[in-house]
């Protein structure tokens, strides 16, 4: 597989890790939390993604033997149906959790509900969770109060990945459509290191 792709999936996930790890933080620090088995998040048609932060999953669905599996789904999807691929929408009936690829889901779902922005006056602001605000004693300004400076901010982790890469980190894709985009990538990758790899076997048989 191609090294320079490897490379830049790792340290996707190594982003990834430090968010997860700051969401943590946040989450102790202000004493949010999902309710149990909570999806709304996921039952969405708006989540989207782009094509670098779905290269870990892409990766992984080929070296698991999933991919060109993954990439027809994509394709039968009605095109109405633009929920993620891989959520459960049966999953509270099953008590679990809705995502089925949680270790390489994309940036917005690793942030969702824990993270915010600075407003216009640069005052750090909390995007809280609408679920979460119904089912926890939230009120008016608690988007403030609860927002600090250990905080995760979308706009830099989405800067950091972005500075990974200018056209496949900084263009946002309906969900399914980024996964495909990336599978793609991929698909077409694997391809030419089995191009490659068959040239040179000829050339040794030939020599």
């Amino acid at each position: 597989m191609n090294n320079q792709l490897v490379s830049v999936a790792r340290v996707v996930m190594a982003i990834y890790d430090d968010i997860d790890q700051a969401v943590a933080v946040f989450q102790k620090e202000s004493g949010l939390a999902c309710p149990k088995f909570c999806g709304r998040c996921c039952d969405s048609q708006k989540v989207e993604a782009t094509i670098l932060e779905c290269l870990p999953l892409a990766l992984a669905l080929f070296e698991a033997g999933e991919g060109e599996a993954t990439l027809d789904a994509i394709e039968r999807m009605p095109p109405e149906e633009k929920r993620c691929l891989f959520y459960d929408g049966q999953h509270e009936a099953r008590q679990s959790w809705g995502c089925g690829r949680y270790e390489t889901r994309p940036l917005i779902c690793r942030m969702f509900g824990f993270a915010g922005n600075p407003d216009r006056l640069g005052r750090p602001r909390l995007a809280l969770c609408r679920v979460m605000k119904n089912s926890l004693p939230l009120g008016e300004g608690d988007e403030y109060r609860l927002a600090s400076a250990r905080m995760p901010v979308f706009h830099e982790a989405a800067l950091r990945l972005a500075a990974l890469h200018p056209v496949y980190g900084a263009r946002l894709l309906p969900i399914n459509l980024a996964f495909r985009e990336a599978l793609l990538k991929v698909a077409a990758l694997r391809y030419l290191d089995a191009m490659q790899e068959q040239s040179e076997n000829v050339s040794s048989q030939a020599a």
